[in-house]
């Protein structure tokens, strides 16, 4: 699969002249993200001392052996349920891109998939775990898209009337397990 994924034009000029070179896909902190989260795509791997000059070079790689370097595909991407690494629009390239007011952080990976699924729908960076769908301009027809993206990504059918009674992150959440 990583050979396959190897290929792939967002990251093959960076995987070129890298050994043991893996596709991650991270967040600002260089964490993994979970399935369905949106995070900058990496190429990590041994590069020659001529590729460590490279822009995008991180010089810590804390997924593979001493030595190895991070390389950042200027490509933001989510791997889906399948396996599969869709590459999305990078949010530089969205107009009138927002963070939400009053973050608050997801407190486990659940939050922070719905949380992640929010700020999708809502073209927004980042979306607090008490911040309302439909304070950060969530209406009827965003619903609807939220609530497929989260039967997609989590496989949960989740009724519209719940999102309304529960518009949070935080609120919606604790739903999904039941």
């Amino acid at each position: 699969r990583q050979t396959e994924l190897l290929r792939h034009e967002a990251v093959r000029s960076l995987a070129e002249d890298v050994q043991d070179a893996r596709v991650h896909v991270l967040d600002s902190e260089l964490q993994l993200v979970p399935i369905g989260v949106v995070g900058d795509l990496y190429v990590s791997g041994v590069a020659s001392d001529r590729d460590r000059s490279t822009a995008g070079y991180v010089e810590t790689n804390p997924y593979g052996p001493p030595g190895s370097g991070l390389y950042r595909a200027d490509q933001q991407a989510r791997w889906t349920r399948d396996g599969r690494l869709e590459l999305v629009q990078r949010a530089g390239d969205r107009p009138a891109e927002q963070v939400a007011p009053g973050y608050r952080k997801p407190r486990n990976t659940q939050e922070e998939v719905l949380a992640g699924l929010f700020a999708e729908v809502l073209n927004v960076t980042k979306v607090g775990i008490d911040d309302s769908f439909f304070d950060l301009g969530g209406h009827s027809l965003l619903a609807t898209w939220l609530l497929s993206r989260i039967r997609t990504v989590l496989g949960v059918e989740v009724p519209i009337r719940m999102l309304f009674e529960s518009p949070t992150v935080a609120q919606l959440a604790p739903h999904l397990d039941s």
